[in-house]
């Protein structure tokens, strides 16, 4: 599980690992509203594994007021959109079953 908060993330993935004893979840931080954060996220991800099954891309900001990433995108393209493709087009090699928006 890719997660901008990793203590979050860390709570979910034990919910999951209590209700399925056999489940095998990693959390990882992912700020897709940061450009240096998922290529750092990709890099590692690539180095560490080559086969992925399925990516669900389930992260988005929604009704915020407005701000901007850390790379002066609007939060919601930048995070909604931006974020979503450049993290998809740089963990693509890792030849990936299937993709759900």
């Amino acid at each position: 599980m890719a997660c901008r908060d990793v203590e979050k993330g860390e709570e979910a993935a034990a919910s999951i690992r209590a209700e399925y004893s056999k489940a095998q979840v990693e959390v990882r931080e992912l700020d897709l509203a940061d450009t240096c954060s998922i290529r750092a996220f990709a890099q590692k991800f690539l180095r560490e594994v080559d086969r992925l099954h399925i990516l669900i891309n389930n992260a988005g900001v929604m009704m915020c007021p407005y701000m901007k990433t850390i790379d002066g995108f609007e939060m919601h393209i930048g995070v909604n959109h931006l974020g979503y493709t450049l993290g998809c087009n740089w963990i693509k090699t890792c030849h990936i079953s299937r993709i759900c928006w």
